[in-house]
């Protein structure tokens, strides 16, 4: 199956309260992404690739592209899989990856006032549409490390009304408490807060910041509407650490390939963690 877009897959997880998994891939790792795929097709589970915009400037936009495009064909055919921009903070950081052939954009004006960000994601919106890409948006801003419910840049439920009024996004990110990073201490999400958003829109909504959050927050956040959940710290930091075991505790022979090899394959237990998690084996 050929890259698909976010929006049909959100959209389905929305309305039958499971969620979908977009996991970062760091730029494309080529071990990160395989063993995405290949769990996603083992559990038949849709699955987002995800690219954070300052990984994606390094690795550059078209490699990462053609690459998904090549692995999502040999490892995962039978299952949608999109290729997302997270976090792009531009409008030219979005057209770089709409040109290369991503799927799914995020435009993040979060840190902006409303109204900036909504004549700025009215662009966006009219450039990725007419790709026929959906977009997914952020209010509110997380932060790093901590986790904070009556933080001042949790979300407000006025700047909400105030932007789905002023532009018509197809996903939207809010900071209810959560944070990206390793979180210090046990965090604290504003479940109130997400009813009170939930209350004023229908767009499915998305979760950052998932590594370290109870797994019951987490279900409790995909009942209410979560349509998308993004992991990216665990598995980066696990990658890491299982390529490290593997340099140190393998018979490689100095052959890279053999070290990725063994890196890939204990990475696929968490990616099937996190697709448990979601509730999305078996809904490709």
């Amino acid at each position: 199956m050929p890259l698909t877009t976010t929006k049909e897959m959100v959209q389905k997880a929305y309305k039958e309260h499971y969620a979908v998994a977009a996991m970062n891939t760091n730029g494309g790792n080529y071990d990160i992404m395989r063993a995405i795929l290949e769990t996603a097709e083992e559990m038949k589970a849709p699955v987002i690739l995800n690219c954070y915009t300052v990984n994606a400037q390094y690795q550059g936009f078209e490699h990462i592209a053609i690459s998904a495009t090549r692995l999502i064909r040999e490892f995962a055919p039978s299952i949608p899989a999109a290729l997302h921009l997270d976090h792009g903070k531009t409008f030219g950081d979005v057209v770089r990856a709409l040109r290369a052939g991503f799927t799914s954009v995020m435009y993040d004006g979060s840190s902006l006032p409303v109204e900036e960000n909504v004549a700025i994601s009215r662009q966006v919106v009219e450039a990725a549409h007419a790709c026929g890409v959906p977009v997914e948006a952020e209010l509110g801003q997380l932060l790093q490390g901590q986790s904070d419910p009556d933080n001042p840049a949790i979300v407000q439920v006025e700047d909400v009304k105030k932007y789905t009024a002023g532009v018509e996004v197809d996903m939207l990110a809010i900071a209810i408490g959560n944070s990206h990073g390793y979180y210090k201490g046990i965090p604290k999400i504003n479940i109130q807060r997400l009813k009170e958003v939930r209350a004023v829109t229908r767009i499915p909504l998305v979760l950052h910041g998932c590594t370290g959050m109870p797994e019951e927050v987490v279900r409790e956040c995909i009942s209410l509407g979560m349509g998308k959940i993004n992991f990216g710290t665990m598995l980066r930091n696990n990658y890491l650490k299982y390529y490290k075991d593997a340099i140190e505790n393998t018979d490689h022979q100095g052959h890279p390939w053999r070290v990725m090899q063994v890196a890939k394959d204990k990475l696929k237990k968490d990616v099937a963690w996190i697709l448990g998690l979601t509730g999305s084996a078996g809904k490709a």
